[in-house]
């Protein structure tokens, strides 16, 4: 049984990837086939050369919420395909909110949505991923999501 109301343990878990713990993304909510994810930009550190948050970092970000949501359904997953859409430049020295969300679980792959909101709920983009079956997540694996 997936255990969707440990936050922490589920933290903990996303913090073992050295590129999420640099990121650092903390994830906010949990259940069957979705996950949030919150980022808080400070300073420039990942600004571009406009004085917004770069592209790459809400990139990152979207790779990382849909591959926990597909977590949340016991599989492990690499990225086949990720796109992008950029609807508003992210301030530096904001919050992000990313929605990940299962919309195919499939055998041998799964596709997810992301969507992100600044503090205002304004929507800034959506990504679109096509994620490839490498396994199920073990029950005693302390990488993934599981109770």
């Amino acid at each position: 049984m997936i255990d969707y109301t440990n936050l922490e343990r589920a933290n903990r878990s996303l913090q073992t990837n050295p590129f999420d713990r640099y990121m650092e993304y903390k994830i906010v909510e949990l259940a069957e086939g979705e996950s949030v994810l919150i980022m808080e930009m400070t300073g420039s550190k990942f600004s571009n050369s406009q004085g917004y948050v770069h592209g790459g970092v809400l990139y990152g970000m979207a790779d990382s919420v849909m591959g926990v949501a597909c977590s949340t359904v016991g599989k492990r997953v690499v990225t086949l395909e990720l796109s992008m859409n950029y609807f508003l430049p992210t301030a530096i020295d904001s919050s992000v909110v990313a929605k990940g969300h299962v919309v195919h679980n499939g055998r041998k792959t799964l596709v997810c949505t992301c969507d992100f909101f600044d503090k205002n709920n304004c929507c800034l983009g959506k990504a679109k991923g096509t994620f490839f079956v490498i396994g199920m997540v073990p029950t005693d694996d302390k990488r993934f999501i599981r109770s």
